[in-house]
């Protein structure tokens, strides 16, 4: 056997020499590991010289006859070696991009047949070389499932930088690329019904997502860092109906990129058509800054629930605004779009400038929807600035303090209850609210309770004790009490900055 004489030819490039003796000593004896092992590193550099779009046909030629050496699956270096080399040619052939898919797909079909070790950077090299070639193909779910999301690599998981600017990490791009794979197999449904299309059916892989949904949710749970994600998850759960829950789901995404017009309109399909916050997701994404081009879809969405509600004026400026864009995009106007402009509430509703004030009118909704995760509290209102808009508030010892109520439709007043969602920094009083909600029974209230009893009334100073309640001076004036009278009334939950103790003081005298 001439193995040290081939291995002399091939490290001195003589490959053409080299591949001869190797296959000289390999018709020799076909089962021998050494002949085996020696062709294999003759064919490696063979494939390597020939990894280029131009020498394609070589390579593949070289690669079946490694396939065909059916090497052991311990040869873990030349396996891996063998890995870097398809990855060369499949970049090669993906930068291409013309004409190239059913390369790259013969290149799969072969890898498949290999025992490159996974976890490994040749096993990571292969998987972004055909993630580049096969992500926008049929194929890319089936290479996915073959390669497996388990075997990624640390560096896998840590975003990169090109010319400056950093990009998703591997992995963020691979579940990004699995999940729209999955949603394109998404039926078409119109009027509730699933259309099939010409050419062919669609079907949701329903099976596919289900086993893909726990492997997103454990990359959502570890990269909380990674954005889309989240988006994804709740797009496929929209896919296959699974809207428990989703809200919850998709409101972390949400409020990460609340200012993208495109985050309401997908938040919209949470929603039925009869909810209202579907039609506020609507007009907020409409108010938000984006190009005419791609607000169309979203203004064809509110049309319909605009026309639910009567609103013809306001139906018919996004009627018109989808059809004048259209056309001066020389795009096909659909005959449903047309059949509205000849209905007779079009003809019959007069033109406005804009729907500013629809948009305004339901931004409140729909900015509270991205706050429908925190946690609803009862509070009291303890004081109100009407002039700065600033109402105090108090839940218990441990959470009361201020907020600006300006944003909110409402105006509240002393003594009266509320569910709120609030959020606030530790140690500091002023909290934003989100939502705020007036509450009738009180009973839930642990910041205000009845009182009732006969009144001390301290002549020097003008103030009131029922038992342990305090009754202010302006309460004791108002009311004209005098010592032992029978009182009833509210008391809220106060603290007394003087003596540092929480009390009650009373708030109304009924």
């Amino acid at each position: 056997m001439s193995f040290k004489e081939v291995a002399i030819l091939r490290k001195s490039s003589k490959l053409k020499e080299a591949y001869e003796m190797a296959k000289d000593d390999l018709h020799l004896d076909p089962t021998n590991i050494w002949s085996k092992r020696s062709m294999a590193w003759v064919l490696y550099a063979l494939m390597k010289e020939n990894s280029t779009i131009e020498n394609y046909d070589s390579f593949i030629n070289y690669f079946n006859e490694f396939i065909a050496l059916e090497l052991p699956g311990d040869e873990d270096v030349v396996f891996s070696s063998i890995g870097f080399q398809i990855g060369s040619i499949v970049f090669a052939l993906a930068k291409h991009q013309e004409n190239t898919e059913s390369k790259i797909i013969s290149l799969y079909e072969r890898t498949k047949l290999l025992e490159i070790p996974v976890q490994t950077d040749a096993y990571s090299f292969v998987f972004k070389a055909f993630h580049k070639g096969l992500k926008d193909s049929v194929h890319y779910l089936d290479f996915v499932d073959w390669w497996g999301l388990e075997n990624f690599i640390e560096d896998d998981f840590i975003k990169g930088e090109v010319n400056g600017k950093q990009i998703m990490s591997v992995v963020e791009q691979a579940y990004i690329a699995y999940s729209k794979r999955l949603l394109l197999t998404k039926p078409i449904l119109f009027a509730g019904l699933q259309v099939i299309p010409i050419g062919g059916t669609i079907s949701l892989d329903i099976d596919r997502i289900h086993k893909f949904l726990p492997n997103l949710d454990e990359i959502i749970n570890k990269y909380p860092e990674y954005q889309y994600p989240i988006y994804f998850k709740a797009k496929l759960m929209l896919a296959i109906g699974d809207q428990e829950n989703l809200l919850n789901v998709f409101i972390p995404f949400a409020k990460s990129k609340k200012n993208d017009f495109w985050v309401w309109d997908v938040m919209s399909e949470i929603f039925e058509d009869t909810d209202e916050n579907k039609l506020a997701c609507l007009c907020k994404a409409l108010s938000l800054k984006a190009k005419d081009d791609f607000l169309i879809k979203v203004r064809t969405h509110i049309i319909p629930l605009l026309l639910a509600k009567e609103l013809y004026a306001e139906a018919k400026f996004e009627l018109d605004a989808v059809i004048e864009l259209r056309l001066k995009n020389q795009w096909k106007v659909q005959s449903n779009l047309t059949v509205l402009q000849e209905a007779d509430w079009y003809k019959k509703t007069s033109t406005i400038q804009n729907n500013k004030a629809l948009y305004n009118s339901y931004k409140t909704i729909a900015e509270q929807i991205l706050y429908s995760d925190l946690p609803e509290e009862i509070v009291v209102i303890e004081y109100v600035n009407s002039e700065k808009k600033i109402a105090n508030f108090i839940k218990d010892k441990s959470t009361h303090g201020f907020f600006k109520y300006s944003v909110l439709k409402t105006q509240p007043k002393l003594g009266e209850v509320y569910k709120v969602r609030l959020e606030g920094e530790s140690g500091k009083q002023f909290y934003k609210v989100y939502t705020l909600v007036k509450v009738e029974n009180h009973s839930e209230c642990k910041a205000l309770k009845l009182f009732s009893g006969n009144v001390t009334v301290l002549q020097t100073s003008n103030i009131g004790f029922v038992d342990s309640v305090f009754i202010g001076s302006d309460l004791v004036k108002k009311h004209e009490l005098v010592n032992k009278q029978e009182v009833s009334g509210n008391a809220i939950l106060s603290f007394n900055k003087k003596k540092n103790v929480w009390g009650w003081k009373a708030l109304l005298i009924t």
